[in-house]
């Protein structure tokens, strides 16, 4: 069952590229593991990776409820925005996917303002306006075992990400704070095609 968090950032992935009247299917069975998308549209097939870190929220939008839990390990999260990256990265160079888009929805802030420390254990994997993700990204040195379990290998990206955040939309909290959502929409690049990708944002076909 798709949570309350999930069916926020829902809406935006169906219309990331898929025309109208076309259909979406999740799909587990890959080369690379788990993906959250497979849209068969147009006679191509588009490989996308959702991704929806939270901060708490209470409150309402588009008329439905939503109560939100906080998510922590911001650090994690980022790392493993990259990791969706190059998982459609060799979705696509195995002929998987004929494209591929890693769309992050998020109302924490901290996601997309860049930190006032240069140093975070986290810096390679930062994703804030402006930054161009590209190169083998890994962890700081004093990054600690209990954050680095399980994602301790390097994320080796072949294209140039620019990182683009818009606004998607905002809700009302209990306390009568106003709550912004924003997404990064990112266009895969295949393996050997290098460059830099486009600027994409929800709605763009193209």
């Amino acid at each position: 069952m798709i949570s309350r968090a999930r069916s926020l950032s829902w809406p935006c992935a169906a219309r990331c590229s898929t025309p109208s009247g076309t259909s979406s299917t999740p799909s587990r069975g890959s080369s690379s593991g788990h993906l959250d998308l497979l849209i068969h549209a147009s006679g191509e097939r588009t490989a996308v990776e959702l991704k929806y870190p939270l901060a708490g929220f209470q409150g309402a939008a588009g008329g439905e409820s939503f109560d939100l839990p906080h998510q922590s390990a911001n650090d994690i999260g980022r790392h493993d925005v990259i990791g969706d990256i190059v998982r459609v990265e060799t979705l696509l160079a195995d002929g998987y996917a004929d494209r591929g888009y890693v769309l992050v929805l998020t109302n924490d802030g901290s996601y997309w303002r860049s930190s006032p420390r240069p140093d975070t254990i986290d810096a390679a994997f930062r994703i804030h306006e402006g930054r161009v993700l590209e190169g083998t990204l890994s962890w700081a040195a004093r990054a600690g075992r209990g954050t680095t379990s399980g994602r301790d290998i390097p994320l080796a990206l072949t294209g140039q990400y620019p990182c683009h955040w818009r606004d998607y939309s905002q809700a009302t909290a209990s306390s009568g704070r106003l709550a912004q959502f924003r997404y990064l929409l990112l266009a895969v690049i295949p393996h050997g095609n290098g460059g830099q990708t486009r600027d994409h944002r929800v709605g763009d076909s193209s």
